[in-house]
């Protein structure tokens, strides 16, 4: 199965805020940044997350709308083969 560039994008974003996750644990028992840190990076994975759903809404609008051109140009041929090649000339 090949995998579509979105598909990627969004399993290493994903894969990511798992290590982020993980890191913001290491951080809160260790206490190693302060917490104004620990804020700025909630904010910037915050953020970061709502580009990538973004991105994926719009790669989702894109899709439908060349399903919508592949079904228009499909019914376009269909109607095509079904006319008369007298109705043609």
């Amino acid at each position: 199965m090949t995998s579509n560039p979105l598909s990627t994008l969004l399993f290493v974003r994903a894969n990511n805020y798992i290590k982020y996750i993980d890191e913001m644990q290491k951080l809160t028992c260790g206490a190693v940044k302060s917490q104004d840190d620990v804020e700025a990076e909630m904010r910037r994975l915050k953020l970061e997350l709502k580009q990538t759903m973004e991105m994926y809404s719009s790669a989702c609008r894109e899709a439908l709308t060349a399903k919508q051109k592949v079904q228009e140009i499909a019914s376009s041929c269909h109607v095509a083969l079904r006319t008369p090649r007298s109705v043609l000339r």
